[in-house]
């Protein structure tokens, strides 16, 4: 009877793509699209100008309910899960990228801004950081910790979307994404996002000969349940890719 009535609230329910951008390189392009699509009907959600802050659910939850117009959302500061909103049904679309090349976007942005560090001095930095950047970032983003509790918790919300992108395969997770949102927001052409800049798979084997092995070691165990999350994506991602 549950999930009868559950079935039913999805059916009957305003339906609200939240996009959570984790991924700089595909969300803007992402949210560009669904800006152009939707127009008004989209929105921006980042009451904070400092970039990093993160927000409870609570504040994005309350912004929806009050938009009754609204069909899709952006946000880097919010997290989830939202809890039920009476009358709203919300879609969550994501992507995730391999963690340890996340490690070297964080590098490269950290050489920007004026950083002379190498890359294993980087990484030797942030594995003895009270609070390291580069270790299960997008677990602790979609579990709030980087523990079994996050991790299990991320995990859970990774099964209650759609569809998971995955940021080294741009071209299937957009496939997916149209698959299965393109019925709530056909307006949104998924086939022009361009100006992608996803990169590849690492190297593994280059990467622990340019961090030495005991580096590397400490590296993917500070990544471990990263990489548990972007395997699960893979295998989420692939039926997509084998009914294309």
């Amino acid at each position: 009877m549950f999930e009868v009535a559950s079935n039913l609230h999805q059916q009957l329910a305003r339906r609200v793509v939240v996009h959570y951008r984790l991924v700089e390189s595909l969300d803007r392009p992402i949210e560009r699209s669904l800006r152009e699509g939707l127009g008004e009907a989209w929105a921006a959600f980042d009451p904070t100008e400092i970039y990093g802050a993160v927000l409870p659910p609570g504040p994005l939850e309350r912004f929806i309910a009050d938009r009754i117009d609204l069909r899709a959302v952006s946000s880097y500061s919010a997290r989830p899960p939202l809890r039920e909103i009476p009358g709203v049904a919300t879609l969550p679309l994501l992507l995730l990228r391999h963690p340890l090349a996340r490690v070297r976007v964080l590098y490269d942005a950290a050489v920007r801004n004026g950083s002379n560090a190498t890359f294993a001095e980087f990484v030797d930095k942030d594995l003895n950081s009270p609070i390291p950047t580069a270790g299960n970032g997008q677990t602790t983003f979609l579990g709030g910790t980087s523990d079994d509790a996050g991790y299990a918790r991320a995990l859970a919300f990774l099964g209650s979307c759609p569809t998971v992108g995955v940021v080294e395969r741009p071209a299937d997770s957009l496939r997916a994404f149209e698959t299965a949102l393109g019925p709530i927001v056909p307006e949104v052409r998924w086939s022009d996002v361009t100006d992608v800049d996803a990169g590849e798979l690492p190297d593994l084997a280059e990467l622990c000969e340019s961090l030495g092995a005991d580096r590397y070691a400490r590296l993917v165990a500070s990544n471990q349940y990263d990489l548990m999350l972007h395997r699960s994506a893979m295998r989420r991602l692939a039926p997509a890719v084998a009914a294309r």
